[in-house]
């Protein structure tokens, strides 16, 4: 017995008179077709994006090119491959969508503050498992962070800015913010 080489020629596999002896066979090739069957023929219509397959079998999600949208994996918002770094130029507060999983280059001209506030919105504010890394250049303006109740700083020293040339990894876990690093 052959197989099919084409998706439609597995609705037709086996063929009459050759059914396996399970009946969830037929009924599995079905589910697995029809999840297929949602996809394009063709994505050159998506040059360079990273597509994913709907569990839901009513075709792909693609991550946007302005590297803000996300695609999830398992409850994993993937926003690229590879992040480009989020230049600052002063004082922002954080949020997941923009922030979340990438290096923040600071170009600061002055003093600059980095508030972290939870916030359920992730175009507002942060949730569990926020992480980011901050790099504050040599001969850059000070840069330090700010913290939004219930937000509580567990840095061992208690330190709240980041050391000229210094590079910093900030995660929340719950209501924690390690800020670990080069930290002054």
């Amino acid at each position: 017995m052959s197989f099919p080489s084409t998706f439609e020629g597995f609705r037709l596999y086996p063929v009459p008179g050759e059914e396996p002896e399970e009946l969830g066979f037929r009924q599995w090739h079905g589910w697995i077709i029809d999840k297929i069957g949602g996809l394009p023929f063709s994505y050159t219509s998506y040059p360079g994006q990273v597509v994913v397959v709907n569990s839901s079998g009513g075709g792909i999600t693609t991550a946007g090119l302005s590297g803000l949208e996300s695609v999830n994996f398992a409850g994993l918002g993937v926003v690229g491959w590879i992040t480009k770094p989020v230049i600052l130029t002063g004082s922002t507060g954080l949020n997941q969508t923009a922030h979340g999983g990438r290096v923040i280059d600071m170009a600061n001209g002055s003093a600059a503050v980095l508030t972290l506030g939870k916030n359920a919105n992730p175009a507002l504010g942060l949730g569990e498992g926020f992480s980011c890394e901050v790099y504050r250049p040599m001969g850059g303006a000070a840069v330090s962070i700010s913290l939004v109740s219930p937000l509580v700083n567990r840095n061992p020293d208690g330190h709240t800015a980041i050391s000229e040339g210094g590079l910093v990894r900030i995660r929340i876990r719950g209501d924690d913010v390690l800020f670990h690093g080069y930290t002054a």
